[in-house]
């Protein structure tokens, strides 16, 4: 999804002509069963694409937790978590398929936190972040290439102080969105 800052992506003559509207979600479609239970070990997901290296690579992350010692799981939804499969044999690594959107946030839910891979632009920025946010659940965002491993620590010790919050989330909702549309035509 753009935001804002996307606009400097293109031509300094165009940026006054061009208007961010941010993609529409349906919230009254969503139906999650919050829980503020805490689960026997930290356990968190990861939703979206995966790769072995570059921003879309957990792979920095999960060595580190694995060579910690530390026990959490790590659960991750994607149509090629299969890229993967060499952490499938650590119980602490769970890979899954992706899930239809309302079943994937349920599972979502369940956990105790969040992780976004940064894609360390201003030009876009994830829309799994308005689901994330929908689940009300701490996010973790985290450059994959350069985790920052003190807040992954925190986050598995249960502070998340360092959570990412996206700000005026009603402006995602397709009541708003829609309105933004109507508003460009009245001009």
């Amino acid at each position: 999804m753009p935001p804002k800052t996307s606009v400097k992506a293109y031509y300094p003559e165009f940026h006054s002509k061009i208007v961010v509207i941010p993609q529409g979600f349906d919230f009254d479609e969503i139906k999650i069963n919050h829980t503020d239970e805490v689960n026997p070990v930290p356990t968190f997901a990861y939703a979206g694409g995966v790769a072995l290296s570059g921003i879309r690579s957990p792979k920095l992350i999960i060595d580190y937790l694995l060579e910690s010692g530390k026990d959490f799981r790590f659960h991750v939804f994607s149509n090629n978590s299969s890229t993967l499969e060499m952490y499938a044999k650590y119980p602490q690594v769970v890979l899954h398929q992706p899930l239809p959107r309302p079943l994937l946030l349920q599972e979502l839910a369940k956990m105790d936190f969040l992780l976004n891979l940064n894609n360390g632009t201003v030009n876009q920025t994830p829309s799994k972040l308005i689901d994330y946010s929908l689940v009300k659940k701490p996010i973790l965002d985290i450059q994959a290439e350069k985790p920052d491993f003190k807040i992954i620590d925190e986050f598995l010790n249960g502070d998340y102080h360092n959570s990412f919050v996206v700000k005026e989330l009603e402006k995602f909702s397709i009541q708003s969105v829609a309105q933004k549309f109507f508003n460009l035509m009245k001009k």
